[in-house]
């Protein structure tokens, strides 16, 4: 997986944006909540289930969703006097060896009114390219608008790439080499789908400049950059990395000085330390000469249902954190399912109660599955996860725009993300227990 859309998959990995909070109540329609959800927006997964909860936990309505049909998930004021309450969603997916249940709980939000919005980026298929004329390199990069493609794919002189394309994305490649002595590029316009496009690389660019990035910390040692430009001066039209490495502090790197010098770029620094996780994401018009991250400590224990525990000490204030709690490999391996439960809460909450379980999802687990017992006091809270956006300033500000689905970047934009790994069994969790989430929803992938 690129570099470039890593946080939009922890974060987002359960980090799924849905559309949703809006600030005016007047437009609920005496409702607390109605959500339009199109035909087939969830085809990807067996079983979706929507249930809204009390503050308290107490269950107000349960909906599956049907896909194949537009499905409307709403329920009115006239017998609910709340000013807030939960929001669940329960995805069920059947793998070859296991079942994988993913419950995502948004504790404490208010009331909403939304049509949810299918993207218009489609996947198109393959395009492929070789190489001929290769010098002599120490590594390479190969950068599209979708993904990049490092030097661990194979060798340049042997090897048919693939490249994805997509109807909304531009079509070429960037193609960038260390030869150990210096560098060169190259970019290919007009990959097509379904042909093999031969690039000789004898004639390659070596126009590069220095660049160079400070941080507010030097706690990290392990830090991944990339840097990538728009192929228009937008945040909208599709961008490559003109840099994607593992880099060290002091941050010092060459960037292609004619490659769309002017565009529009985005910055993404990503790192992990002793069980911590950051990253940094900043829109702006050009390399930032300083990326500021969202740095600290927290801890935190505690097992379904019924206890958890968190802290946590930082630079600045999040919007929100975000609970993790699931199964071990080895509970999953022993009783062929896997339940992960993400928590998304305001930073201030630290006692809340978990929603309960609708009757009709625990019927279906036992009738299709054989499931009679979800077991969540085998599950243990692992990880801590904090978030600030440069859209947002408080928990309720972060919701509106949460649910909104965050809309176009803007510029100096800098969205910020800490997760710290606090359960002593994190060894024992395997990423392959996560839902592989559809490609419609790639930047959005907790939805």
């Amino acid at each position: 997986m690129n570099a470039k859309r890593i946080l939009f998959f922890l974060i987002l990995a359960g980090y799924i944006f849905i559309p949703g909070c809006n600030k005016n109540d007047s437009k609920n329609n005496g409702k607390l909540i109605s959500l339009t959800i199109p035909a087939d927006y969830y085809s990807y997964y067996d079983y979706v289930n929507y249930f809204a909860n009390t503050p308290d936990g107490d269950l107000i309505y349960s909906e599956q969703i049907n896909n194949g049909e537009e499905v409307v998930f709403e329920v009115n004021k006239e017998n609910v006097t709340l000013k807030r309450f939960d929001l669940s969603r329960c995805f069920i997916k059947e793998y070859e060896t296991y079942i994988n249940i993913t419950i995502t709980s948004y504790i404490d939000i208010l009331p909403f009114s939304l049509e949810l919005k299918t993207t218009s980026s489609t996947y198109l298929g393959d395009a492929y390219v070789t190489f001929t004329d290769v010098p002599t390199y120490t590594s390479y990069l190969l950068a599209n608008a979708y993904s990049n493609i490092t030097t661990y794919y194979g060798d340049l002189s042997t090897t048919t790439f693939s490249i994805s394309i997509y109807s909304d994305l531009p079509k070429g490649l960037l193609i960038r080499l260390n030869t150990g002595t210096g560098e060169l590029y190259k970019f290919v316009d007009g990959l097509t789908v379904g042909q093999t496009t031969n690039i000789s690389l004898s004639a390659m660019n070596s126009d590069f400049e220095t660049a160079g990035i400070s941080l507010n910390t030097n706690t990290y040692s392990h830090l991944q950059l990339s840097v990538d430009r728009y192929s228009e001066n937008n945040f909208t039209s599709g961008s490559y990395s003109i840099f994607s490495s593992l880099v060290s502090t002091p941050i010092s790197f060459s960037s292609p000085s004619s490659f769309l010098p002017d565009n529009y770029t985005r910055t993404y620094l990503y790192g992990i330390l002793s069980g911590k996780i950051f990253s940094s994401i900043i829109y702006s018009d050009d390399i930032p000469n300083y990326v500021e991250l969202l740095d600290g400590s927290a801890t935190g224990y505690g097992s379904l249902p019924w206890s958890i525990s968190y802290d946590f000490d930082i630079n600045d204030q999040p919007d929100i954190v975000r609970l993790s709690c699931y199964h071990s490999s080895t509970f999953t391996d022993t009783y062929g399912f896997n339940v992960t439960w993400n928590v998304y809460v305001k930073p201030s909450s630290k006692d809340f109660t978990l929603p309960d379980i609708p009757e009709d999802i625990i019927n279906y687990l036992s009738d299709y599955y054989g499931i009679e017992d979800l077991q969540f006091n085998n599950m243990e809270l692992v990880d801590v996860c904090l978030y600030e956006y440069g859209k947002s300033q408080n928990f309720d500000d972060f919701i509106n725009y949460y649910w909104s689905g965050w809309g176009d970047p803007q510029m100096n934009e800098t969205n910020k993300y800490f997760n710290v790994v606090v359960s002593g069994k994190k060894n024992y969790y395997e990423p392959r227990k996560f839902i592989e989430y559809p490609q419609h929803n790639s930047l959005n992938p907790d939805y």
